[in-house]
């Protein structure tokens, strides 16, 4: 796996947190980052409690190139950079799951297979 792509794609996850879930710094505000492996397959969820997206944004406006909830802060890049890596690590079916859970409302979800190194 190329770390400086997993970095780049958690960064950007967390910057959308910060630029666009928590718009004050609160004790409460939580990110939570859950790593598995089952088989062959590395499992990463990144969740916030932050503010939600809005209600009509889907995965398809966010990976969307340019495309942003709010230009005045994201230029719509890096939703397009994480689907792109995700895709390079082989999961085109990455979830972004929104509004499903009661105190997490923005989830990523991915499946990496894990390749032996030979």
């Amino acid at each position: 796996m190329n770390l400086t792509l997993l970095k780049t794609l958690i960064d950007n996850i967390l910057v959308n947190a910060n630029k666009y879930g928590f718009p004050e710094k609160l004790p409460s505000n939580e990110v939570v980052i859950e790593l598995s492996v089952i088989g062959d397959i590395l499992n990463l969820e990144i969740k916030n409690n932050g503010l939600p997206f809005h209600d009509n944004y889907n995965k398809e406006k966010f990976i969307a190139k340019f495309t942003t909830s709010d230009s005045n802060k994201g230029s719509g890049l890096g939703g397009y950079d994480i689907n792109r890596i995700a895709i390079e690590f082989g999961d085109d079916n990455w979830v972004l799951a929104l509004n499903e859970d009661q105190i997490y409302k923005v989830k990523f979800k991915f499946q990496f297979p894990i390749k032996p190194i030979m």
